[in-house]
């Protein structure tokens, strides 16, 4: 459930009018949203053509007047519709709506052939993302198992509610919010790999915003079951850069799960 404490980790949106040319996070929710919504969008941060043609044919399923603007109006009408399906994925295709308690997971959703990326740093460098017990559960928290037709994003780190998350690199924030799917998350570019990583399913907004700079082993956030979750757990992914749904790929990250996990 989203507290109200949590505003300012909405990314804005619903704070301000979207138009062709806005860019940032409250475009992305806006993207994610449309997805779910049934009108399929790149999921870039900017507001264009395709964007702007998708607002408008919500906008006329909505019975809405025609203009392809999003006004802080609209804007509580998609989140609105958007949670009555469960929320916004993190990729084009909609995220299926059940799962087994030990799948735990409703993040990502897109087709995607695990990748073999070269590799990221040494394990000493880099630092485990939960500090407690924890376990990698069954072949169903895997990266690239099966979602309904697609394919799972991330690797699923099950563990208590309210243990910390930390950075596994130190580096800037890339975003950090909530989206329905997703829950409250953050994405960390790493400062020297510029390698993205992403943190879901935190138990209350991450402790930092857009922009900020984190440090390796530095905790971001509590594991949480929050958005599209059915256990307490931790969502993690890994993407190539130049980054997350910025013309990187996502990959496998259990192997560099279990070396930093190893190393720690």
């Amino acid at each position: 459930m989203l507290l109200a404490a949590a505003a300012p980790a909405l990314a804005a949106f619903g704070q301000r009018t979207l138009r062709m040319g806005s860019r940032g996070p409250s475009v992305r929710t806006l993207q994610f949203d449309l997805t779910a919504l049934g009108f399929p969008t790149p999921v870039d941060g900017k507001f264009g053509r395709r964007t702007k043609n998708n607002v408008k044919r919500w906008e006329r399923r909505s019975g809405k007047p025609v203009n392809g603007v999003v006004s802080r109006g609209d804007a509580k009408g998609i989140l609105r519709q958007a949670k009555k399906l469960g929320g916004a994925s993190q990729a084009a295709p909609t995220q299926p709506s059940t799962e087994s308690t030990r799948s735990s997971d409703g993040a990502g959703g897109q087709t995607t052939t695990p990748t073999s990326p070269t590799p990221i740093a040494s394990s000493s460098a880099l630092a485990f993302p939960i500090q407690g017990a924890h376990d990698y559960g069954t072949s169903v928290n895997r990266f690239g198992a099966p979602r309904g037709g697609r394919s799972h994003m991330g690797q699923d780190v099950l563990a208590d509610c309210g243990l910390p998350v930390v950075a596994v690199e130190g580096g800037t924030v890339v975003y950090s919010g909530y989206e329905g799917s997703a829950g409250n998350y953050i994405v960390v570019k790493g400062a020297k790999t510029k390698r993205d990583y992403v943190y879901m399913h935190l138990r209350r907004p991450a402790y930092f915003q857009a922009d900020d700079t984190v440090r390796t082993g530095e905790r971001i956030g509590l594991v949480g079951d929050t958005g599209d979750a059915t256990a307490c757990h931790l969502h993690f992914e890994l993407w190539t850069a130049p980054g997350w749904y910025n013309g990187g790929d996502a990959v496998d990250p259990l192997r560099y799960l279990k070396e930093w996990d190893a190393a720690s």
